[in-house]
């Protein structure tokens, strides 16, 4: 997912065997600018990233990053790969559709931001016109009675499928549509195994459609000035 979304933004992404890391800043504030892949990668591989660093097993150390402050992220989850319909659908009266024009990626975008409570600074910030196009990538909408109410992404490798960006607006949550959106980024790829990071407001609904806890990953950050 880093690698296709840097990329996106005209950042360099490369694979040090344990480690992956953009080779210049970080092109957003949501992106991490090194992710450790393996959990007895060095920390040196990582340690001078310009950006935010994902210890993915959470076994770094303050003294083996220096100038950085731990947080604690969501946790890990992973789904076997298996068939996706007998999960059932719930009767939202939900229609999930694909973007496919740079103004419903535009509006998916977003959707995304103020979902998760926040704003975008600028159109595109995240996801750029045409990022809509790449095979890696499968931008969900989440309808009621033609009007937008949530977003999914499926993020696709030759490995797995990462479910991200799963976000409903406040006033249309407990009605069973982020588990519909999630279900819609399985069936992208139910020859795949799933990954993906919850919170713990979705670790109930991810454990029914058959996701098992992993680790919980930790965002190393620059310290601020005093």
């Amino acid at each position: 997912m880093q690698h296709s979304l840097h990329e996106h933004l005209g950042s360099e992404w490369i694979l040090e065997g344990p480690v992956g890391r953009a080779t210049g800043p970080s092109p957003h504030r949501f992106l991490f600018a090194g992710i450790t892949i393996e959990p007895d990668a060095h920390p040196d591989l990582v340690a001078d990233v310009a950006g935010d660093i994902c210890d993915s097993f959470a076994v770094l150390s303050g003294r083996e990053l220096p100038g950085r402050e731990p947080e604690d992220g969501p946790v890990w989850m992973l789904r076997s790969p298996g068939p996706v319909a007998d999960l059932g659908r719930a009767s939202t009266g939900v229609r999930i559709r694909t973007v496919e024009t740079d103004e419903e990626l535009d509006r998916w975008e977003e959707l995304s931001f103020v979902a998760n409570g926040g704003q975008r600074e600028l159109p595109g910030e995240l996801h750029p016109a045409g990022s809509q196009h790449d095979p890696r990538l499968r931008f969900l909408t989440a309808d009621i009675d033609g009007a937008a109410v949530g977003t999914g992404l499926a993020v696709l490798n030759t490995e797995s499928v990462t479910v991200s960006a799963v976000t409903v607006l406040p006033e249309w949550r407990g009605r069973g549509i982020g588990r519909e959106l999630t279900v819609a980024v399985l069936e992208t790829a139910p020859e795949l195994p799933a990954v993906l990071s919850a919170s713990e407001l979705g670790l109930g609904v991810y454990k029914r459609l058959g996701f098992e806890e992993l680790e919980r990953f930790r965002r190393w950050s620059r310290r601020k000035p005093a």
